[in-house]
């Protein structure tokens, strides 16, 4: 894929996941079958800060979902990991970096979103070095 062609697509995503997430400020109370709440600005807000921030740091594959207690989930998806993002009431909740065997790995700190991305990624290598050295 030329530079051109991939910076259009990532433009598109980036667009396409900024519809969705204007979509959810249309969700009320009751959205998901009866259950499901409204979502307050603020973690719209959120979201939509930490998603400018994802494209900023460089991930490119990537996808918003909807939480009925309120939470919205940002994935990252690099390969076969996925970095799972939750926002809660307008606050980062929880990073976790899944692995392509299912386990699952808690980021603990989430002061600085950009700082807790870099983790992720760094803890992904390190996991794959280390499986890569136990084949050997």
């Amino acid at each position: 894929m030329s530079a051109k062609n991939y910076l259009s697509w990532q433009f598109n995503h980036l667009r396409f996941c900024l519809n969705k997430l204007e979509n959810y400020y249309q969700f009320t109370n009751g959205w998901h079958c009866g259950d499901g709440e409204a979502y307050p600005e603020s973690t719209l807000s959120k979201v939509k800060e930490l998603l400018i921030q994802t494209v900023e740091s460089g991930f490119v594959k990537f996808d918003l979902y909807p939480g009925s207690e309120g939470s919205i989930q940002l994935h990252i998806y690099l390969e076969e990991w996925v970095i799972e993002i939750t926002v809660y009431v307008g606050i980062l909740n929880s990073i976790y970096v899944e692995d392509p065997m299912g386990s699952t790995h808690l980021i603990e700190d989430l002061s600085d979103y950009k700082k807790a991305l870099e983790t992720s990624t760094q803890l992904i290598a390190t996991i794959e070095n280390f499986r890569n050295n136990q084949e050997d």
